[in-house]
């Protein structure tokens, strides 16, 4: 009996320390997990804040791109209306050209020598001759306009023209058309300036200049409503 106790006592002894061993290497074991598991959550957390990183350059680059479309869209409208500008100033260019060739052979054929300070007196007196004229026509019509109220009695001054005296009216010609200064005339009237200065029409009472195309008067021009509903 001694004999078989102490064979138990010595294999419990022996089970013993294999199952520390093992215990013991299992543990080993766990902690070599515990190390990779908290490794891959570190690289997740790292993968993650990148991927955010990402995600808000890639909203940084649109916001980017929108602002230069627009930069790029108020660029082009400049460029473009500077080259309006510039054509504009083109034309008067040759059209000044012009002018003074004119004079040259003006000049030449009178014998005279070409002087621009000459040039600047008799455009100077034109221009004042011009002025008194059209003083002298806007009373003439203002006595005209006059008169002929006298004469259709109920008709007022605001109904007509007052550049050719015709009454306005819901028609091609005598559709009333205001100007860029507020001052209204007739569609016949303003054709009849237009052809004196293509491109803009030079107001008859103040001189103001009004851009216009005869495609889209309608569009540059519009209908004054309430002299045709009064």
């Amino acid at each position: 009996m001694q004999r078989l106790f102490k064979f138990f006592k010595k294999s419990d002894k022996s089970n013993t320390k294999k199952f520390e061993s093992e215990l013991d290497q299992l543990e080993l074991e766990n902690d070599g997990l515990r190390q990779s598991l908290a490794s891959e959550r570190s690289r997740n957390v790292d993968l993650h804040t990148n991927l955010e990183n990402e995600r808000e350059a890639q909203i940084g680059y649109r916001l980017q791109a929108i602002q230069e479309n627009e930069n790029f869209e108020k660029l082009r409208m400049i460029q473009k209306h500077r080259n309006d500008k510039n054509s504009a100033l083109e034309k008067d260019i040759e059209a000044n050209k012009k002018h003074i060739e004119a004079f040259k052979l003006l000049a030449s054929n009178c014998g005279t020598v070409f002087d621009p300070e000459i040039l600047k007196k008799f455009l100077k007196d034109e221009e004042s001759q011009r002025e008194k004229y059209r003083l002298r026509t806007m009373k003439a019509r203002k006595m005209l306009q006059k008169a002929q109220e006298k004469k259709e009695g109920d008709q007022k001054a605001w109904s007509l023209c007052e550049v050719c005296a015709f009454q306005f009216a819901d028609t091609e010609k005598q559709a009333p058309r205001v100007l860029a200064c507020g001052h209204t005339i007739c569609q016949s009237c303003i054709i009849k300036l237009a052809a004196q200065t293509p491109g803009k029409i030079k107001c008859p009472f103040d001189r103001v200049s009004t851009h216009w195309s005869d495609r889209e008067i309608d569009i540059c021009l519009q209908k004054n409503l309430t002299l045709l509903h009064l």
